[in-house]
C-alpha cells in the first residue's frame, strides 16, 4: 500500500485544520502548503514517524507567524 494523503478537515477552516494522511510503514514525511498562487506558504518536516494514521495541525498561519487570508 501507498501512503495516502486524506482531506483536511474542516473545509473550510476559521483558525486551524487538520491534514491527515496514512503511512504504510515508518518513514519520513513532508507536508506542503501552497497558496492559490503556487506560492510555499508551511511546510513540516516530519521524521521518524511510524506506520499508521498520523495528522498535522495547520494554524493558517505562514511560516513567520502570520496569518494567512
Amino acid at each position: 500500500m501507498k501512503p495516502v494523503l486524506y482531506g483536511n478537515y474542516p473545509n473550510p477552516f476559521n483558525s486551524s485544520t487538520a491534514i491527515r494522511f496514512y503511512l504504510p510503514k515508518e518513514a519520513d514525511a513532508e507536508i506542503a502548503i501552497y497558496n492559490i498562487a503556487g506560492q510555499l506558504i508551511r511546510d513540516y518536516d516530519l521524521a521518524d514517524l511510524g506506520a499508521g494514521e498520523k495528522q498535522v495541525i495547520w494554524d493558517g498561519k505562514d511560516s513567520h507567524g502570520q496569518t494567512i487570508s
